[in-house]
């Protein structure tokens, strides 16, 4: 109908308008409090303000040796995607390098909350494409279970898709 017609028009017209440009990385993180050594972050500490999962995901990138170096994406100011909706915009957690990943060997990746995995804007960000690094990878878990997943939109909500690791990180 009507109401998908101004959806896709306003949608096209967006993109027109969306430029991709470099961002600068901060040349060291601050903190007020002492933060954990990190080996193969870029600034060699976990960044402050990492929720648990957050957290649970920087560890598991860290004592990767498929990681070349991982850093926390800034919002608003970092890594951002425009191509995937209307224009709105968002911030990948993560950006990761890694060894054997074809190209620049960047990844970029989203941790979800369980609270958001039904949120329709979401699910959306799960189908979002950099045009250089690729697809972004979505991460989570379910409340109260102790392993995270790689999540993909199955049926408009955001459904396991096998274990977290590393190694799929790999592959664009």
């Amino acid at each position: 109908g009507i109401p998908l017609l101004l959806s896709a028009a306003y949608k096209s017209l967006r993109l027109q308008s969306v430029m991709d440009i470099d961002v600068p990385l901060p040349g060291s993180l601050q903190s007020m409090q002492r933060l954990p050594t990190a080996s193969r972050n870029l600034y060699g500490v976990f960044p402050p303000g990492l929720n648990p999962d957050e957290l649970a995901v920087a560890q598991q990138l860290d004592a990767s040796r498929l990681v070349r170096w991982w850093h926390r994406n800034p919002s608003k100011t970092g890594v951002g995607l425009y191509r995937w909706d209307q224009g709105a915009g968002y911030y990948p957690d993560f950006v990761v390098c890694l060894v054997e990943r074809s190209g620049s060997g960047i990844a970029l990746l989203e941790v979800k909350g369980d609270f958001l995995a039904g949120k329709d804007s979401e699910v959306e960000k799960a189908s979002a494409v950099h045009p250089e690094y690729g697809r972004v990878y979505m991460v989570g878990r379910k409340r109260g279970e102790r392993d995270l997943t790689f999540l993909r939109d199955l049926g408009g909500r955001l459904q396991s898709a096998g274990a977290f690791n590393v190694e799929q990180l790999q592959f664009p």
